[in-house]
């Protein structure tokens, strides 16, 4: 966002929409020993649009979501780490990334 904000980027203010509502989740739903999976998922694409703001190519980020959240709960921030793994792993140097995120929802289970 620093290097936005110095480039006096429109993208800003839409970013630090993102960043806070990802800071509200963390601090006041997350302790908790279950969220509803609809906000975790919604954290977890907040965190993707904002890998999206510093890379150079995002043409092979995906992240598909099939079934029902309604519901449904999980343990909080649990998923996440493997997020920032795929993203720490899956760019290069020239800041171009290839990930591909699914979640699929049956019942009670989630396949990540």
């Amino acid at each position: 966002m620093y290097s936005l904000a110095y480039k006096k980027s429109y993208l800003v203010p839409d970013a630090i929409v993102t960043l806070s509502e990802m800071m509200r989740y963390i601090l006041y739903e997350t302790d908790n020993k279950t969220v509803f999976l609809g906000k975790e998922i919604n954290y977890i694409k907040n965190y993707i649009e904002l890998q999206k703001l510093r890379l150079n190519n995002i043409e092979n980020i995906f992240i598909n979501i099939h079934g029902e959240t309604r519901n449904k709960y999980m343990e909080p921030l649990l998923l996440i780490s493997f997020i920032e793994n795929a993203f720490k792993y899956g760019t290069d140097y020239k800041g171009v990334a290839y990930v591909k995120i699914k979640i699929t929802i049956t019942d009670a289970i989630l396949d990540f």
